[in-house]
């Protein structure tokens, strides 16, 4: 998967892995050489709502990540989001332009991750909630390298 990613010019790879038909997981990869080396967290999901199904017109390209109300954990995934996808992680949803990667908690405390337009405003898909995330990639069997 290494040598795909690096043939297609690509130096990073987010891994969407099926579970019972649906995206379950997620995992964010570095390529390094011939290996793929895993960037915290892995991120298991909980729901899934589709682009097709908010019913909105239009294509929406994310240019920021944003924040709602979160907690510690909520924060560093959005730091590490920020990294990983290198767009700049905007504090205030209203100081972003077109639409964003908006991270927020909902009622439950669950981490929920949406593409928005306005930023923060209104949910135009895809989204998903996070069930948990892993922070600790080797204590989980993650070495950190895949190849």
């Amino acid at each position: 998967m290494a040598r795909a990613a690096l043939e297609a010019g690509c130096d990073r790879v987010l891994l969407i892995n099926r579970w019972k038909g649906s995206p379950g997981k997620l995992e964010m990869m570095e390529v390094e050489g011939e290996a793929l080396r895993a960037i915290p967290p892995l991120i298991y999901l909980r729901g899934i709502k589709l682009r097709r199904e908010y019913g909105v017109e239009g294509r929406f390209t994310a240019s920021s990540i944003t924040m709602g109300r979160l907690g510690p954990e909520g924060i560093e995934l959005a730091r590490s989001l920020s990294r990983f996808l290198r767009m700049p992680l905007v504090g205030d949803p209203g100081a972003a332009k077109g639409a964003s990667i908006h991270i927020s908690e909902d009622r439950a405390g669950s981490i929920r991750v949406a593409v928005t337009s306005p930023p923060g405003i209104e949910e135009v898909g895809p989204a998903f909630t996070i069930r948990h995330l892993i922070w600790e990639l080797e204590a989980h069997g993650r070495e950190g390298e895949s190849r």
